[in-house]
């Protein structure tokens, strides 16, 4: 029978009346055992709040960082920046304070971005490029080359 079922079992009894019924060492046992217990549970809720509180600051540092920059950067300096690049500062910061996460993804940042009021001062943009204008540069370089290995043997007899 688990510790919390046994518990619950003597919750509302008298246990000076039920002592009577078991050996005093058994009783005891018990006891201590259950207190342990219940220590173990209230240390590893309290652990997890503290991890918590540690997490969520970091990454509010994190962001007032990426924020810092992109005030300097964007709004006074008038730079454009890319989303990953934003995204390096968050996850330095975040190593910093002692919460490295380098899976940290750029969707997530963006959306606490677009949710901060420096969301008016800025605007965001998606730039794709797309493999068909790399294919055509690279066969209009190829086509070039081409054209400029013909025209010099035409030139030489």
């Amino acid at each position: 029978m688990g510790m919390v079922k046994l518990y619950r079992r003597v919750q509302n009894e008298d246990l000076f009346a039920v002592a009577e019924q078991h050996h005093p060492s058994c009783f005891r046992s018990f006891r201590t055992a259950f207190a342990n217990y219940e220590r173990g549970v209230q240390r590893a809720e309290g652990s997890k709040d503290t991890e918590h509180v540690q997490m969520s600051a970091a990454h509010g540092k994190a962001l007032a960082s990426v924020l810092e920059y992109i005030h300097t950067h964007v709004i006074q300096q008038n730079e454009v920046l890319r989303l990953t690049s934003l995204r390096l500062i968050y996850v330095e910061e975040l190593k910093e304070n002692g919460c490295e996460n380098s899976n940290y993804r750029s969707e997530k940042l963006l959306k606490r971005l677009q949710t901060d009021p420096i969301k008016d001062y800025i605007q965001f943009t998606k730039v794709k490029i797309t493999k068909v204008m790399l294919y055509h540069s690279g066969w209009f370089a190829v086509l070039i080359l081409l054209f400029l290995m013909l025209l010099h043997e035409h030139i030489q007899p």
